[in-house]
């Protein structure tokens, strides 16, 4: 058996040892007096998409669908599409050996300030891959006790590769060490590579969900690079939070996390229709709080140059919203599986906690109320002073920093 967060998974290696292996199971369950929700359960199940791949009693496969998308792409005509390709081979890495290496002639493409072109050695690349995963690799876990061959081998393109070397292994009948190679790729330290010199950095993908019960709130934030790295973040409120609230919390703790990477061009996808709705004007914000939630959100989406926010299906908002439902659980703590930071109040009342802080004036007043709200003094001489004295420092989180030309805040 094998716990996914909130998901169970019974595995049985032969079938006639399922019903057995399912007993087993319900009596724990019948022990501790837990219950199962019948519409969520799928028994006797022999294949099935999980975690993005299709896995059967054959082993692991790649998703059929993205090899369709890739297999019936055209051939690349600007950057952006080049783009794309390398996105759609970066999904499907796991089954296409040397899967970089066979992308060098693309990344080339998109190299210099030169006029892109799509040369003979792209096109002859690109249909290599297409004819590569017309019969894609099957991974399956090692035989115990067999012996597993593991090559490194060095190449001399490392400049686009994700590292200086390229692990390949030798396909063998009983055996797929691709399995174990795509563990150490997956684990070692690397940087994220590069976007080639003279091509636009594409959109950030930020993935927000929010979860209240009487157990607790939370937010759960999942930042993608163009690259395909990812970031996770998940917030426990120490305050009670609607559902609604959770949701406006989580999007504003991803939108700040996108704004401290210096983020410009960015993508959030979010299941609330509430809020999305609110966002695009559709739906009116009732309420005091609600309305509070969406200029802070409007604050904040003013420091990217581009953005797009779009509704999506539950489904496929998974990851956040398991992140979201540990940042609220009461046990999250002594899982030790994500990081969980804690949000003492809610970000709507940050106006009011600096005014409070501030309750007797001194120097820093009007400073604060400057660089809060532009407010200056009707005396022109000491506006001036103020604006030039406020050059030297910066208003965060509540708080008055003074800028160093070599020193921290």
């Amino acid at each position: 058996m094998e716990v996914y967060v909130n998901d169970m998974l019974v595995k049985s290696a032969r079938a006639s040892q399922h019903v057995d292996h399912l007993g087993e199971m319900f009596g724990v369950l019948r022990k501790y007096h837990m219950k199962l929700n019948p519409k969520k359960c799928a028994f006797g199940v022999g294949s099935r998409k999980f975690f993005g791949f299709i896995v059967s009693n054959r082993g692991i496969e790649a998703n059929p669908e993205k090899i369709k998308a890739l297999q019936d792409m055209r051939s690349p005509t600007k950057p952006k599409e080049v783009q794309r390709l390398t996105r759609c081979v970066a999904a499907l890495n796991r089954f296409i050996s040397k899967a970089t290496y066979k992308c060098v002639p693309f990344f080339d493409a998109l190299k210099g300030s030169r006029r892109f072109e799509w040369t003979s050695q792209c096109e002859e690349a690109f249909q290599k891959l297409k004819e590569h995963l017309g019969k894609p690799q099957i991974l399956s876990k090692p035989n115990p006790d067999e012996e597993l061959s593991l090559y490194l081998s060095v190449s001399q393109h490392a400049s686009v590769e994700l590292s200086q070397f390229d692990i390949k292994y030798v396909p063998r009948t009983a055996i797929k060490g691709q399995a174990l190679v795509n563990f150490l790729v997956e684990f070692s330290h690397r940087p994220a590579p590069a976007t080639p010199e003279g091509v636009e950095n594409t959109e950030w993908k930020l993935y927000v969900d929010g979860a209240s019960s009487d157990n607790g709130s939370g937010a759960g934030v999942l930042l993608i690079s163009p690259e395909g790295h990812k970031i996770t973040s998940a917030v426990r409120f120490k305050f009670k939070a609607s559902n609604n609230e959770a949701k406006y919390e989580a999007l504003i703790a991803g939108l700040r996390l996108a704004s401290h990477l210096k983020i410009e061009r960015l993508s959030v996808f979010s299941d609330s229709q509430l809020v999305i709705g609110q966002m695009k004007e559709e739906y009116q914000a009732r309420g005091e709080k609600m309305r509070a939630y969406l200029r802070k959100v409007k604050e904040e989406l003013v420091k990217f140059k581009n953005y797009e926010i779009l509704q999506i299906p539950r489904a496929e908002n998974v990851n956040a919203d398991a992140l979201a439902k540990l940042a609220s659980s009461k046990d999250s703590d002594t899982l030790g599986v994500v990081p969980i930071e804690e949000l003492e109040y809610p970000t709507i009342e940050e106006k009011a906690k600096a005014l409070i802080v501030q309750t007797d004036e001194n120097w820093m007043t009007p400073l604060i109320q400057y660089l809060m709200d532009a407010q200056l003094p009707s005396n022109k001489d000491e506006a001036r002073r103020i604006k030039y004295r406020a050059a030297r420092y910066l208003l965060y989180d509540g708080l008055l920093y003074r800028r160093g030309y070599s020193t921290p805040l």
